[in-house]
């Protein structure tokens, strides 16, 4: 076949056109691959920061009934203990209870699925 100077630029233009929209699929592909393991990844991520939440929230129930546990079973103790003169001076300390609570993760599911 005869090719003239402007048949073989406008062929040559085609299959660099080809080239760069095969480049382009190949970019396409391998974002996609990306995006899916990214996704199974923070999957991952908020199932431990779930189970943690769960256990910061066990661990606060906690913490507050051993608080309530000594303000009913040792601090009147402690009372009587100081009126009879039995202290350092020093006064002990006043934990607290916690009232915050841990916050909630929005569900991520997909709408269509719910």
């Amino acid at each position: 076949m005869i090719a003239t100077p402007t048949t073989l630029i406008a062929l040559l233009k085609t299959i660099e056109f080809g080239w760069r929209q095969e480049a382009i699929t190949e970019n396409a592909e391998q974002i996609r691959t990306l995006g899916v393991e990214l996704y199974e990844r923070l999957g991952t991520v908020l199932s431990h920061i779930a189970k943690l939440g769960t256990n910061l929230n066990t661990a606060v129930v906690s913490y507050n009934s051993a608080l309530a546990s000594i303000e009913s079973r040792v601090t009147p103790t402690l009372r009587k203990m100081s009126e009879l003169g039995a202290h350092t001076g020093k006064e002990l300390p006043q934990p607290e209870l916690i009232e915050r609570a841990v916050r909630e993760l929005p569900a991520l599911a997909p709408e269509s699925a719910q």
